[in-house]
């Protein structure tokens, strides 16, 4: 993190004395020594210079006119478990979705420098799983197979060991990053998506490196997410409006309507075969109903507190539903109530989060922090006793 009164927070080369630490009451969650001679600042007074002097960037200089009904930011859904001292990286300015869990013991994560890394918070093991020959700016993993994207089109399927299986080159143009990619299991076989700067969705065969599909658009297309029926796209492009397409025929069946910048985050409810979230550059996320297309028009409409909303997703039991911001802060909302939130904000860039469940039914949150002295990898976990208390 740059800790200059602009984005970047330049504080030296990453402190390697700082070890992993759970919670102690008056200590820093990321080891920052407030109002001493290492850092000559309350906590209070940098917050307050770094909301007034954040540069966000925007496509569009258009003010999101939706209003937040929000009653409640201070709710405890999660609490402050440890910090884990790895170094955290994302290669794109736009580009913040760089960590999946698959298990508590189990997390996948673009680490520094362009490694696929795969963490243990448990153990604290890291493993690099592959150092691709191109810039990584995105990944996805599925069982035992991860595909990597490149900032050229270039498109990696591997194993969890770095073993691959083809390593090729998707897009057309002078610009064709892979901005996103998935992979997703229907009638027994498996299939990756990819989302690119040549203006086009593919569905491609990873056993034949076949494309079965393309879908063309008159924008870039930035981040994409799969109705849980399959049938379903949600893409989103360089437009202030999202597109949602059938999956079987590729046409464009609605468009939404209510951001004001360009959306680099979707995320389709696993608990509803009609909501999807999406995140903005307009420093908000909306939620949809596919029921009220084909004009869609807001269901919920979330705002940030600095920044754009580059990482939206659900937790897998559609409890919670969280978007992270460029940087600082992760906003959490029980669904139970949408104008109730969490906002926690901790100082860095933001690579990216995700959720984890694990066998008793609790569910973390572990955030990726990206700073050249305090990246890191913090967990969170869900406070079982709020449940009662609202």
């Amino acid at each position: 993190m740059n800790f200059t009164e602009t984005n970047p927070i330049e504080l030296g080369d990453i402190d390697e004395t700082r070890h992993v630490f759970g919670y102690e009451v008056g200590r820093d969650p990321q080891g920052i020594l407030w109002n001493t001679e290492y850092f000559i600042s309350t906590r209070e007074d940098f917050r307050r210079r770094r909301n007034n002097r954040y540069n966000s960037f925007r496509n569009t200089v258009d003010v999101l006119k939706l209003e937040d009904q929000c009653s409640k930011t201070n709710n405890q859904y999660f609490n402050f478990i440890e910090n884990h001292l790895i170094q955290s990286e994302f290669s794109h300015f736009q580009l913040r979705n760089n960590v999946q869990c698959l298990g508590q013991d189990d997390i996948f994560m673009k680490t520094f420098r362009n490694d696929l890394t795969n963490y243990n918070p448990i153990s604290y093991e890291k493993k690099k799983v592959l150092n691709p020959r191109f810039t990584a700016v995105s990944f996805y993993v599925l069982g035992e197979n991860v595909v990597v994207g490149g900032m050229e089109g270039e498109l990696i399927f591997c194993d969890k060991n770095g073993n691959v299986k083809f390593d090729k080159e998707i897009g057309d143009g002078s610009s064709k990053i892979t901005n996103s990619c998935a992979m997703f299991i229907e009638g027994g076989e498996m299939s990756i998506i990819t989302y690119n700067n040549d203006k086009k969705i593919r569905i491609i065969s990873p056993e034949t490196q076949e494309v079965k599909l393309t879908i063309g658009f008159d924008e870039c297309v930035n981040h994409g997410t799969l109705s849980c029926d399959k049938k379903t796209i949600v893409a989103c492009l360089d437009s202030v409006e999202d597109q949602i397409i059938d999956k079987m025929t590729g046409e464009v069946v609605g468009k939404t309507s209510g951001h004001s910048d360009f959306s680099f985050s979707a995320a389709w409810d696993p608990s509803s075969d009609y909501y999807f979230a999406t995140g903005n550059q307009d420093h908000s996320v909306i939620v949809w109903d596919l029921r009220t297309g084909p004009r869609y028009s807001p269901l919920y409409v979330l705002k940030g507190q600095l920044s754009a909303a580059l990482c939206v997703k659900y937790s897998s039991n559609g409890k919670y539903l969280a978007f992270a911001e460029t940087a600082d802060y992760i906003t959490i909302i029980d669904k139970k109530d949408y104008k109730q939130r969490q906002v926690i904000d901790y100082f860095g860039e933001i690579s990216g989060f995700d959720f984890c469940e694990d066998a008793e039914n609790s569910t973390s949150i572990f955030l990726a922090l990206a700073d050249s002295k305090y990246s890191s990898l913090v967990e969170l976990r869900e406070n079982k006793a709020y449940d009662y208390l609202v």
